[in-house]
C-alpha cells in the first residue's frame, strides 16, 4: 500500500507529467475536501467576539506606538476612485477563492511540480491560520468606523460576508493573518515560477541542441516539412553539388532536427577507414561541415 501510494505521488507531481487521467480526479477530490474542511472550521470559530475586538484595539495601539497606524490615510487615498473601489470590490468578493481552482486546475494538467507547490503551500498556510484564528481571534478594520475605516462592500456593492448563505464558511473575526493577501501572493508567485521555468526550459533546449550540432560537426536545418532521406543521408532530390542548407535558428524546437552521426557496426564511430572515408566523402560533397 505504502509502495503503490509513493508510486502515485512520484507520478503526480512529476515535472514532466501533464493531462487528466481518471486516475489523477482523486487527486482533485481530495485536494477539494481539505479546502472545504478548511472553510467549515474557520466559519465554527466564531463565538469569542470580545476577544476579537480586545485584539484588534490591541494591535491598533502596538501601531499607533511605533508610528506605522496608515490604514486610514490609505483606504482614504483609494476611496478617490469610485470605479477603482467597485472593481477592488468585485476581485475580492467573487474572484478571491474561484481563481485560485481556476490557476489550479490548469497547473494540474499542464506542470504538475508547481500545482503541488501551490497546493502544499495553501493547505499548510491555512492550517497556520487557523490555529491562529482559534487562538487570537481579530476583528476586521470594517468594524471600526470611528478611526475611519469605510466598508467599502456594505457601502458601495451592497455586498456581505455575512450573508445567510455564506454563513457557515465565513468567520468574522479571521482578520489575521489575511488568506485574501496570502493566498494572492502565494498564486502569483506560483504563476511566476511556472512560466519562467517553462521559458528557462525552451531556452536550455534550444541552446543545447545547438551546441549539439556544432560539436558533433553535422548541421541542423529547419524546414517546415519533414524533407525525406536517401541511403546517402541527403535530402531526395539534392545532388552532391547542391549548396549547403542554412544553419538552424535556436528556436523552433519542433523543427530542428539534429542529423546524427553514423556509428559503425562496430560501435564506434569511424572506427575502420572505410567508414572515416565514407564519411568525410559524404560531408564533403553532399553535407558540408557549417559553424552553428
Amino acid at each position: 500500500m505504502r509502495d503503490h501510494l509513493a508510486r502515485y505521488l512520484s507520478r503526480v507531481t512529476a515535472t514532466r507529467s501533464a493531462g487528466v487521467a481518471w486516475a489523477d480526479l482523486s487527486e482533485i477530490g481530495l485536494a477539494a475536501a481539505a479546502f472545504l474542511f478548511y472553510f467549515l472550521v474557520r466559519g465554527a470559530v466564531v463565538d469569542r467576539a470580545a476577544d476579537a475586538f480586545a485584539h484588534a484595539r490591541m494591535i491598533v495601539d502596538w501601531q499607533a506606538a511605533l508610528g506605522l497606524f496608515v490604514e486610514p490615510s490609505l483606504q482614504e487615498w483609494a476611496l478617490q476612485s469610485e470605479a477603482a473601489v467597485l472593481f477592488f470590490n468585485f476581485v475580492y468578493f467573487w474572484l478571491d477563492f474561484p481563481l485560485i481552482i481556476a490557476v489550479g486546475l490548469v497547473l494540474f494538467a499542464t506542470s504538475r511540480a508547481h500545482y503541488t507547490l501551490l497546493r502544499d503551500a495553501c493547505l499548510i498556510s491555512g492550517g497556520f491560520a487557523l490555529i491562529v484564528y482559534w487562538s487570537f481571534p481579530v476583528a476586521p478594520p470594517r468594524f471600526f468606523p470611528e478611526w475611519g475605516f469605510v466598508d467599502t462592500l456594505q457601502v458601495y456593492s451592497s455586498l456581505s460576508y455575512q450573508a445567510q448563505s455564506t454563513q457557515p464558511f465565513v468567520n468574522p473575526y479571521a482578520a489575521v493573518p489575511s488568506l485574501h493577501v496570502g493566498w494572492a501572493a502565494l498564486l502569483a508567485v506560483t504563476v511566476w515560477l511556472a512560466t519562467r521555468s517553462s521559458s528557462s526550459c525552451s531556452r536550455f533546449r534550444s541552446s543545447s541542441l545547438a551546441t549539439i550540432s556544432s560539436s558533433t560537426g553535422w548541421r541542423a536545418c529547419s524546414s517546415a516539412r519533414r524533407p525525406s532521406r536517401s541511403r546517402s543521408g541527403c535530402s531526395a532530390g539534392a545532388t552532391r553539388r547542391s549548396a549547403p542548407c542554412s544553419a538552424a535558428p535556436a528556436s523552433g524546437l519542433s523543427e530542428v532536427r539534429v542529423w546524427r552521426r553514423r556509428v559503425s557496426p562496430s560501435g564506434r564511430a569511424g572506427s575502420r577507414p572505410a567508414d572515416r572515408a565514407r564519411r568525410e566523402g559524404r560531408r564533403s560533397h553532399c553535407c558540408p561541415r557549417s559553424a552553428v
